[in-house]
């Protein structure tokens, strides 16, 4: 398990998933137990001391189709994107306070995503 970090207001840890032989962005809140699984046979052991919060998500994005997200934004939109992606994803912002979004996500986090989007409404182009 990995230092936790913050996506919008869900505290999330990124992680190694054994069962799914890949990284996965875990949240905080849905976790009800974490196991150290010492028995042999069942996992292989992994060299990850290189990798960080920094760098786990080039690791995941070598391993997965990667989809290009494109998001026009109203104002309203522009504001509550700055609230739930943070700086996750690069914001592009207009002067007149208008913007977008052109990111590559991986394939996986579209669920994610699209929850965001839908809850925008009409403040969302996707």
């Amino acid at each position: 398990m990995a230092s936790h970090d913050i996506w919008g207001s869900t505290i999330v840890c990124p992680a190694y998933c054994f069962s799914r032989d890949d990284y996965r962005l875990f949240r905080c809140d849905r976790m009800l137990s974490v196991v150290y699984e010492t028995e042999p046979a069942v996992l292989k052991p992994l060299d990850l001391r290189h990798v960080h919060l920094g760098n786990w998500e080039s690791f995941v994005k070598m391993k997965q189709e990667l989809i290009r997200l494109e998001v026009e934004l109203s104002i309203e939109g522009v504001q509550r994107c700055e609230t739930e992606l943070g700086r996750r994803i690069k914001l592009h912002i207009r002067k007149d306070g208008t913007g977008w979004l052109d990111h590559f996500t991986v394939k996986s986090d579209i669920p994610f995503l699209a929850k965001i989007f839908i809850g925008l409404g009409t403040e969302a182009i996707v």
